[in-house]
């Protein structure tokens, strides 16, 4: 398994009179700040995504609403011409 070349780059900064604690302590915050980096990207993608598909969703909602009046509509007007026909037919009678 290879070393990562922050890992590296910060072994060989080390001097000499770094003790290996604090060798490690600076490993271990330079692992840190990779992974707040790699929360942010994924945060970011994640929002995208939620974005996306919110716009989707409102989409087929407002066809979904579109075709419910529509219908509704037809169905008035069936409904009228319905009751104008009662009330010729009553009319003539």
């Amino acid at each position: 398994m290879g070393m990562k070349k922050e890992t590296k780059k910060v072994i060989k900064q080390s001097t000499k009179k770094e003790t290996e604690s604090e060798m490690l302590a600076r490993l271990v915050a330079s692992g840190f700040e990779d992974v707040s980096k790699n929360f942010e990207q994924m945060r970011s993608e994640i929002k995208e995504t939620e974005a996306r598909i919110t716009g989707h969703v409102n989409d087929r909602c407002d066809r979904i609403e579109y075709i419910l009046l529509r219908a509704q509509d037809n169905r008035i007007e069936r409904l009228e011409d319905n009751m104008r026909r009662v009330k010729t037919a009553l009319e003539m009678a």
